[in-house]
């Protein structure tokens, strides 16, 4: 009796911590066939967009992330917006940061706080205000609007006709014009490979400092590494959710892991295919009972149980790779160690470019399979 207790406890909480976000969550858009997405009316959540071409048109109260091949943004962003594309250009307003990283970057609006940018072009336009500081890498760098925070570039070729009311620190390697109403309040810091006595009038203060292999200029570190950065937050999240989760079953219920891991092994194409079965037919069993009145709640309970089936047999596929480098014990310490070394690997092996995919689905097939298949060996033997 008390092991149910734990069972529905446990899937209860698991239930809440899981799906409730998912319920509360933010908008997620992906593309039709022709892979192009228009955001046509206003959002008032986080966003998040991929997509071959992707036009927002309307205001986003919230955070954007977007990734895509050409991307326009014409509406304002409250939040931050973060991106990653080829062509990107920004004509509204941001609220708060820019995070970007795309090939050509064309700026036309007004951004509440910092800029990072990484791209091979990027055009600050006349019009455009950035009230943080402004951290850029990029090939051609053209400055014609206003900063009021400090800059740092690092570039091949560049322009600035605007104004910079911090200090301005700036790397290139060909040349560097500055237009008849360029004016830095600040500092003017700059390396190259000869000094421009043009420089002296810009800023209220000049130093030059020699380009060469080994000197030091503005530190750009961070405009190569923020999408990175990003992409490994993610991945610490959904380790730390793979021990959480696992761990609350292993605290709960010892023997269900390794006996679930030992079922998969004894038949690898049985589970496999059980686990296809189970796959495709839940959704479309929940499917039809959509579409009646009264099977609408017992679809949602489908739907529900499956996210929560889907997130296990990650648990499940992790506690298996694990079991290959580790030898489960009997404690519960013990299968914890074999579940978080598993967890990194199969981590690590959904990132595994074309074929990760492929990796992760055949382990996620093995782990409903091997759950569904123990569940009906448990049933029969009346121990459930």
């Amino acid at each position: 009796m008390m092991k149910r207790i734990f069972v529905v406890t446990l899937a209860i909480l698991t239930t809440i911590f899981w799906v409730a976000p998912v319920l509360a969550a933010p908008s997620f858009l992906v593309p039709d066939d022709t892979g192009i997405i228009n955001v046509t009316s206003p959002i008032g959540d986080d966003t998040y967009i991929a997509g071959g071409q992707v036009t927002v048109d309307k205001d986003i109260d919230g955070d954007l992330f977007i990734g895509g091949g050409e991307i326009i943004i014409d509406g304002d962003v409250s939040g931050d917006l973060v991106m990653g594309g080829g062509t990107i250009q920004i004509n509204g307003n941001v609220g708060d940061d820019v995070r970007i990283g795309g090939g050509r970057v064309i700026i036309n609006g007004t951004v509440g706080d910092d800029v990072l940018i990484g791209s091979g072009t990027l055009l600050i336009n006349q019009d455009s205000v950035i009230k943080g500081d402004f951290l850029a890498g990029t090939g051609d760098f053209r400055l014609f609007g206003r900063v009021l925070g400090n800059v740092k570039a690092n570039f091949e070729t560049g322009q600035i006709t605007g104004i910079i009311e911090g200090d301005a620190n700036l790397k290139y390697g060909d040349r560097l014009i500055f237009g008849e109403n360029a004016k830095i309040r600040g500092k003017l810091a700059y390396w190259a490979s000869a000094e421009d006595p043009k420089f002296e009038g810009v800023a209220s203060a000049v130093e030059y400092y020699k380009y060469s292999a080994g000197s030091k200029g503005p530190n750009l570190g961070a405009a190569a590494m923020f999408i990175p950065a990003i992409t490994f937050g993610s991945i610490a999240l959904k380790y730390l959710s793979f021990l959480l989760l696992g761990g609350l079953l292993i605290f709960f219920l010892p023997k269900y892991l390794p006996r679930t891991v030992g079922t998969i092994k004894k038949n690898y194409l049985s589970v496999l295919g059980q686990g296809l079965i189970f796959i495709i037919l839940v959704p479309f069993i929940a499917l039809i009972s959509l579409v009646t009145l009264i099977g609408a709640p017992l679809s949602l309970i489908l739907m529900m149980s499956y996210i929560l089936l889907i997130l296990f047999a990650g648990i499940v596929a992790a506690m298996l790779i694990g079991s290959y480098f580790i030898k489960p014990g009997k404690t519960k310490a013990s299968q914890f160690g074999v579940l978080a070394v598993g967890a990194a690997i199969y981590i690590v092996l959904a990132l595994v470019p074309f074929v990760g995919w492929i990796i992760k689905l055949a382990f996620i097939l093995l782990g409903v399979g091997g759950m569904w298949k123990d569940s009906y060996s448990m049933i029969k033997s009346g121990k459930y």
